[in-house]
């Protein structure tokens, strides 16, 4: 898995890897944080829309980060 903070280095990344090893293409996950914090939220069925940040904060991030 390859994290990176923003969008432009990941693409980049993921270009450098396709034209290092064309295939497969499922060798490593590249993504940039907030996707992966949003993919995240979405895998443990969480409401991405809050109606508050208080909402969010309090309630909604500690009920995904809470493991099974």
């Amino acid at each position: 898995m390859v994290l990176t903070f923003n969008i432009t280095l990941s693409n980049y990344v993921r270009d450098l890897m396709h034209r290092a090893r064309p295939y497969p293409h499922d060798v490593a996950i590249i993504t940039h944080f907030h996707e992966f914090c949003s993919l995240a939220l979405t895998s443990k069925s969480a409401d991405t829309t809050p109606s508050s940040y208080a909402e969010y904060f309090d309630t909604i991030l500690p009920n995904a980060l809470k493991t099974p």
